[in-house]
């Protein structure tokens, strides 16, 4: 644009010149038609005045016509200036060609910068749409397509999905560091959301041991609340115990507190069928296919509240495998319960052997009575 306004600025006033040195051609005419009362030093004068004007002299020299212009003051000086008609006569035509050699050297001038300023206003109009297309591309390549990744990215986060990621490209700019930033907290979302995940599900796997071990527990109750003690009673509860706890085996000896030499033993998980098994048809207390376990530890837990001792319990764990603290309470609770389970079947036995020591001596009592009475 300076160019142009430069160039245009060089332009304006050259058809002033043109029609001023034009006019010379007119003026020269004039003074060699004979008129009443007429001299053609009028005439003479004025294009005097205007070869020696001071703006065309200026143009002249700023255009580089200096030589032509100077050539043409000077034929003008010998040739045409204070002579009288008949030689302005002779020389009228080479005068005028001379104007007119002029005159077209500044009209070709004047074309001239005109061809140059569209020259160029064609080379910065085509440097500006270069620059325009290649604005816009760059805009689409470092804005528009990296804010296109970054609003998929953020929706993907949005989703639980964490594996898009942003391509940083080797130029860091605002976007390529917001695009950063991006990977960086989407690597901590899924790094944290994985911990959640991991959490709540050792915490569901917590709760669905805790109900398993509740319903384990419930059923045991039931069972020895409304069931005489048996091994077809204890042996699915003692295998289910064996595989929720991990542990090798178990052997139950149940004893009458009131009858010292009646034990009731019970052996659930071993390799063969124990000794005191009478039943050749009964698996329940063994299995055959279990494998052998050699490093084997023992624990012995007694079955007594505060009154009585109910028997005894041991059990049989794989050191390399060693219980931990909920295995260990399911084990006391499960025990206490038979325990508590012992207590209430001893009681009422206790209370039946009470019941019908009464009712004998009641009919002794009557039986006296009748005794008594007869004689």
């Amino acid at each position: 644009m300076l160019i142009s306004l430069i160039t245009v600025d060089n332009i304006q006033g050259r058809t002033h010149i043109v029609n001023k040195i034009g006019s010379i051609r007119m003026l020269i005419y004039k003074s060699i038609i004979p008129k009443e009362n007429y001299t053609p030093s009028e005439n003479i004068n004025i294009i005097k005045s205007i070869l020696n004007n001071p703006e065309i002299n200026d143009y002249m020299i700023g255009s580089n016509l200096s030589v032509e212009h100077n050539e043409l003051v000077d034929f003008f000086k010998t040739k045409i200036e204070n002579k009288d008609i008949d030689s302005i006569k002779l020389n009228l035509d080479i005068f005028v060609n001379k104007i007119n050699i002029l005159i077209n050297k500044v009209e070709r001038s004047t074309e001239k910068s005109i061809k140059s300023l569209e020259y160029i206003q064609k080379f910065f109009t085509t440097l500006v749409i270069i620059f325009g297309l290649y604005a816009i591309n760059n805009l689409y390549s470092r804005l528009f397509k990296p804010w296109i990744s970054l609003l998929d990215i953020s929706r993907s986060i949005k989703s639980g999905d964490f594996s898009k990621r942003f391509v940083v490209q080797k130029h860091k700019d605002e976007m390529n560091e917001l695009g950063d930033s991006v990977n960086l907290m989407s690597d901590s979302l899924k790094e944290m959301y994985m911990n959640l995940e991991q959490i709540v599900y050792q915490k569901t796997e917590a709760l669905n041991q805790k109900n398993k071990y509740l319903d384990f527990l419930y059923r045991a109750c039931k069972k020895f609340n409304n069931e005489q003690y048996s091994c077809e009673m204890l042996a699915p509860l003692t295998q289910e115990l064996i595989e929720l706890t991990n542990i090798y085996k178990v052997r139950i000896s149940i004893k009458d507190y009131q009858e010292s030499d009646s034990n009731q033993i019970f052996d659930f998980g071993s390799l063969n069928r124990p000794v005191f098994c009478e039943n050749s048809h009964c698996n329940l207390c063994f299995d055959k296919d279990k494998p052998m376990i050699e490093n084997v530890s023992s624990i012995s837990i007694r079955l007594k509240d505060s009154s009585n001792d109910y028997g005894e319990i041991i059990i049989s764990t794989d050191n390399t495998s060693p219980l931990n603290t909920e295995n260990e309470q399911l084990i006391i609770t499960f025990f206490e319960l038979l325990t508590q389970s012992l207590a209430v079947f001893y009681k009422i036995q206790q209370d039946q052997q009470l019941l019908i020591l009464k009712e004998r001596n009641t009919i002794a009592r009557e039986l006296h009575d009748s005794i008594g009475f007869v004689s």
